[in-house]
């Protein structure tokens, strides 16, 4: 199914792929410089970046009573924003810490695929 829909998207991919029956079909080589190693030293930069413990969301104040005045509603509007720039932080600080994951997990892959490429 996979490769009709491959094959109907044009020239990019227009080999068709068989697995080979003589040999098992293996994953990626391990290599010293892995992922298990450099984990734990994002772990250590993540903790001293301060971006391990997960920022609970910003709670949205509450004012029981209709603000009266203008300065009231002024106040009110100004803290409505602070709450909206802090959620927003706190998405920019999980979003830099996925790219940052996304980054290694890049360079791993990239580094494994060059053992397999230059073992064949």
């Amino acid at each position: 199914m996979s490769e009709k829909l491959l094959g109907s998207l044009g020239g990019i991919f227009s080999k068709k792929w068989k697995p080979k029956k003589n040999r098992e079909i293996k994953g990626p080589f391990l290599s010293r410089n892995d992922s298990f190693i450099r984990k734990g030293s994002h772990l250590e930069q993540r903790q001293r970046l301060g971006l391990t413990d997960p920022l609970p969301r910003s709670n949205p104040r509450r004012i029981a009573t209709e603000p009266t005045s203008a300065l009231e509603k002024v106040e009110i509007e100004k803290a409505k924003q602070d709450d909206a720039l802090s959620d927003l932080s706190n998405v920019l600080v999980e979003l830099k810490g996925m790219a940052i994951d996304m980054g290694y997990e890049i360079e791993r892959q990239t580094a494994a695929l060059g053992d397999y490429v230059s073992k064949n």
